[in-house]
């Protein structure tokens, strides 16, 4: 549909067949993917550059590296996904320092059940897949919220969600 599409079909399908004469594309590098590991009990977000397993999600591919790592950051503010690689078959005794700075809920100590770590991981693929109407639409009301409490620096915070979620869609 685009000159951008078209360009990384282009790299793609040279990565594949390695066409003898054409070395401008030729590296055995590829785009970045975002990976859902979506076959485990609680799900982990992170950056691949193949897909893997077919039980995962994988979102991608991003010919931007940082708009891709900013897409990363913003869901981990907004969704709370972890991103550690911690055990998870094992109840940790303390949570890692991503939940002291929220951005886990730490499905580690069992802080939260699976089922509501699963509607987080949900409304993450939402996002990710282009439903965001609703995402927006509970932030700017969680923004109303605070500001009407006087708590102006989570309201900014939200604020600043807002516009990078704006920002990416």
């Amino acid at each position: 549909d685009s000159t951008l599409e078209a360009l990384i079909l282009e790299c793609n399908l040279i990565k594949k067949y390695r066409p003898y004469f054409n070395v401008k594309y030729r590296d055995d590098k590829r785009y970045p993917l975002l990976e859902i590991t979506t076959s485990e009990q609680f799900p982990k977000i992170r950056v691949v550059r193949q897909a893997r397993n077919r039980k995962n999600r994988y979102f991608g591919p991003f010919p931007d590296a940082g708009a891709m790592r900013r897409t990363l950051k913003v869901i981990q503010k907004v969704f709370q996904i972890r991103t550690c690689k911690i055990d998870m078959s094992k109840v940790a005794e303390r949570p890692c320092l991503d939940y002291h700075i929220e951005l886990c809920t730490a499905p580690c100590t069992r802080y939260v059940g699976q089922q509501d770590y699963g509607e987080q991981v949900e409304a993450a693929v939402d996002f990710l897949e282009g439903r965001s109407e609703k995402l927006i639409a509970r932030l700017e009301a969680d923004m109303e919220h605070y500001a009407k409490n006087l708590d102006f620096e989570r309201c900014a915070r939200l604020r600043d969600t807002l516009d990078d979620v704006r920002r990416i869609v």
